[in-house]
């Protein structure tokens, strides 16, 4: 996506911005005052009171505060749940979170007097030099310090009235999280007020609500009156005490559902529209490196309405949006978000500069390119970039040219983009190549690697560059394990691809269907006919032209052949089978001409097989054709034919080939040794072959392919008995009928014929 250009061409708004002093704010203010108060040792003038404690703090705890801090005071506000949730998960100080917790409950209990000692203490920060660092020991001109001091500005702005709604507010904001009556939460959301409005406000009665105010104080104090406060809060001394004496309120959140967590559309706190940059900027990046730490997509929809809300004229948070949408497929959606990030009304206040406007209609075009080409709309996404190229080329924006060059390729069939997608993407691509060789070994290898190149976020090591490569990657590493037969060792690398490409992604299509298609592959092999056609109706919903290939196959195994032809003739039209597909269609025709008895039939369809495989360089394909061939072609008597395809395909199946076609490759070569056991050594090489069928039956049965084994017990029992080895041949039998009662057939004959 294409979004450098929507920071300058809206650049900020013209009007000047007012800051809301909000209950989230007044909490951060204690929680950097109390950890100034713990005086690290390398602070001078530390008190020499000995009421208050100093503990040590590690450089680690020093690390993780500052980062804490300035996560806070950068952030949007939060409620006081989540806020004691972020910071517990922190390592910070345990006596700093204790203070601060007791800080809380001392201005939820002290009254409106807490509330101005505090701001008297960001007073003196603000306009003393030398005894500041008494009260917060930071630089002016810091983070931290530029935050004080613009507080500090907004809270000496607030009338009488606006600071006693002020302190309600962070009353019902300490109740949210410690009240145990529902019933006074509903009291208390009945005079809560919104930080524009309260800053608004002309109260009137403000002499009445502050008298009120004392005089809830006053019984608050006397122990009278504690109806507001939580069995937590209660349990507090609650007298007039000096900060180490008093007992610290229990840390023990609400038990709730993670859901009921999150902020409702009441309890959204206000974010200012640096804030509000910030997070779109992070959330934005995060979408392009690894969408699954960034927001859900519900979520970030919500924050984008409350951003929109409080900044009407924030386009970048439109353009998060379009992101949003492009993430969970939403074609209509997205366009409306584009065009709201590009729309005119927008672009009013700079309609004197022509320039910026016609950057503006160059981008959006761009973008729009770049929404039709995620959905796969190649045409509309040409004539679209086409304008953008006309448009880029007329002002010589060479930018938006190269950008332009970049998405044109985009609509060829593949693309790349960043350094680390190139890095991936030729990992994939190797990893691809060797599997169309049959080098399944290198598969896996060049999908580990991809796995593990170091590729973390710039600015967050913990976060790492997760795409389609990725999944693929991931996905190629299940379907491994399953040609092995290890299903369950598949099905847990299939559920960590789920849990890091959630369904709601773009790119959990590629896991959904190696997971679809190692499903089907296992019903195919046990016969379970109903269920496997459950998964090729789900199938066709994204991939309509693997679900009919497949649909073939299911159908010659039930042996409706007149249904798979005429599904074959479809697919014989299709376009869009060449390749691999063409390939695999051959094979399927190949199978339906010998379960319908047509050997002669098969033989062009397989060599038509071959040749294309060949020219498409796919040699596992032609060999595992070779030996379908080899199969028809010992049915016809081709002995000496049959030999030469026996060898083209064999040695590629044995050395990088699934479980199943290295014992259906096995079992056609001891078909082939039996029609050339000739003359005095035809016993010896028929004992032979049956004890190397006992290979071929462990095979079959590692993959649940249950129709193999039977087809495997039946071609031993039939060489014992030519032998004369009547208790082997009785023993096989045994076996036979025994797997017959465990596993019984679903409509289907058995033919030793099928390859």
């Amino acid at each position: 996506m294409i979004g450098q250009s929507v920071a300058p061409l809206y650049g900020g708004s013209n009007r000047r911005e007012r800051d809301v002093v909000t209950p989230h704010n007044i909490s951060i203010l204690l929680f950097i005052e109390k950890y100034a108060r713990l005086r690290p040792k390398y602070w001078e003038h530390r008190p020499s009171d000995s009421s208050i404690s100093h503990p040590d703090i590690t450089p680690q705890e020093r690390k993780a505060t500052c980062l804490m801090t300035v996560r806070l005071v950068q952030g949007g506000d939060m409620v006081l749940s989540e806020l004691l949730q972020v910071l517990e998960s922190a390592p910070l100080l345990p006596h700093h979170i204790t203070s601060f917790m007791t800080a809380l409950h001392q201005m939820y209990c002290s009254g409106i007097d807490s509330l101005l000692n505090l701001f008297d203490s960001v007073e003196k920060f603000a306009i003393q030099d030398q005894p500041r660092t008494e009260t917060f020991p930071c630089l002016w001109t810091s983070v931290v310090g530029l935050y004080l001091r613009r507080l500090n500005l907004s809270f000496r702005r607030l009338s009488f009235s606006q600071v006693t709604s002020l302190y309600q507010r962070f009353r019902h904001y300490y109740e949210e999280c410690y009240a145990s009556h529902s019933s006074h939460l509903q009291q208390s959301a009945d005079i809560q007020m919104t930080a524009e409005e309260s800053n608004i406000a002309d109260d009137t009665d403000s002499d009445a609500k502050m008298e009120d105010m004392m005089e809830e104080t006053r019984e608050d104090d006397n122990g009278t009156d504690l109806t507001l406060c939580s069995a937590e809060v209660m349990a507090i001394n609650s007298s007039d005490v000096g900060e180490s004496s008093v007992q610290p309120p229990l840390l023990l959140l609400p038990q709730t559902h993670p859901r009921d967590m999150e902020p409702t559309s009441s309890q959204a706190g206000h974010s200012t529209r640096q804030q509000a940059e910030l997070f779109i900027s992070q959330q934005t990046s995060l979408l392009q490196f690894s969408e699954t730490a960034a927001l859900s997509p519900p979520d970030l929809q919500e924050k984008i309405r409350q951003l929109v809300r409080q900044n009407p004229d924030l386009a970048e948070a439109h353009y998060l949006s379009y992101l949003n949408c492009v993430r969970v497929k939403e074609f209509s959606g997205a366009v409306h978000s584009l065009l709201r990030t590009y729309d005119g009304h927008l672009m009013q206040r700079d309609s004197g500069r022509m320039e910026d406007q016609g950057r503006g209609f160059r981008y959006a075009a761009l973008n729009l390119a770049a929404l039709h080409a995620q959905f796969g709309h190649k045409k509309a996404g040409l004539a679209v970039l086409k304008e953008a190229i006309r448009l880029a080329q007329e002002s010589s924006d060479h930018v938006c040219l190269q950008h332009a060059l970049a998405w044109l390729y985009t609509l060829s069939p593949t693309h790349k983009h960043s350094l680390v997608s190139l890095q991936h993407g030729a990992w994939a691509l190797r990893a691809a190549l060797w599997a169309n060789w049959g080098v399944s070994t290198m598969t896996s290898l060049a999908s580990q690697l991809l796995l593990h190149l170091n590729t973390h976020h710039p600015t967050n090591p913990t976060t790492f560059y997760s795409a389609q490569p990725t999944c693929a990657a991931i996905c190629n590493i299940a379907m491994g394990l399953a040609n092995l037969g290890e299903y369950q060792l598949a099905g847990e690398v299939l559920q960590h691809a789920q849990e890091r490409f959630p369904a709601h992604g773009q790119h959990s299509h590629t896991w959904m269907f190696a997971h679809a298609h190692i499903t089907l592959t296992d019903l195919l092999h046990q016969g379970r006919w109903t269920e496997a056609q459950i998964v090729i109706t789900n199938m066709a919903t994204s991939h309509p032209t693997e679900a009919k290939l497949r649909q073939c196959e299911l159908l010659v195994a039930k042996g409706e052949l007149t249904e798979a032809w005429e599904l074959l003739g479809e697919l014989q039209k299709d376009p869009e089978v060449v390749g691999e597909l063409r390939v695999r269609l051959l094979l399927v025709e190949s199978c339906a001409a010998v379960a319908g008895g047509g050997n002669a039939v098969a033989v062009p369809l397989l060599v038509e097989g071959i040749t294309t495989a060949h020219e498409h360089h796919l040699t596992y394909l032609a060999a595992l054709t070779h030996l379908h061939l080899a199969n028809v072609q010992l049915q016809l008597g081709l002995h000496k034919e049959a030999e030469v395809s026996v060898a083209g395909g064999l040695g590629v199946i044995l050395a990088g080939g699934s479980v199943y076609d290295q014992a259906r490759a096995r079992l056609v070569a001891a078909k082939l040794q039996v029609s050339k056991a000739k003359g005095k050594d035809r016993i010896g090489k028929l004992l032979e072959t049956a004890v190397s069928l006992e290979l071929v039956r462990k095979l079959f049965m590692k993959v649940r392919a249950y129709q193999k084994v039977r087809e495997t017990l039946y071609f031993k029992a039939r060489l014992y008995h030519e032998v004369g080895y009547i208790e082997e041949r009785n023993k096989c039998a045994l076996e036979f009928r025994q797997f017959e009662l465990q596993q019984p057939c679903q409509s289907y004959q058995l033919s030793i014929n099928s390859f």
